[in-house]
């Protein structure tokens, strides 16, 4: 099965995943992507300030495949 790499961005700080994860499809990548993105989203959300989160899958040739972005923004009226 292919590998794909799910990079994680929070405003401009980028992690980068060095294991990435074997997925049989591009179905199986958007899935995961999404649900990580819940997942991280969830703890680093409470915080204050804006942010725009995303995860960047790319695959084993380095090649950008995917984004999954999630913009959260709370505005006092």
């Amino acid at each position: 099965m292919p590998r794909y790499f799910f990079d994680f961005r929070d405003n401009d700080r980028l992690t980068s995943d060095d294991e990435g994860v074997e997925c049989d499809g591009m179905e199986t990548v958007r899935r995961e992507a999404t649900c990580a993105l819940a997942e991280i989203a969830k703890d680093i959300l409470p915080r204050s300030g804006p942010h725009k989160l995303a995860i960047e899958v790319r695959d084993s040739a380095d090649r950008p495949c995917l984004r999954a972005v999630l913009s959260f923004n709370v505005t006092r009226l």
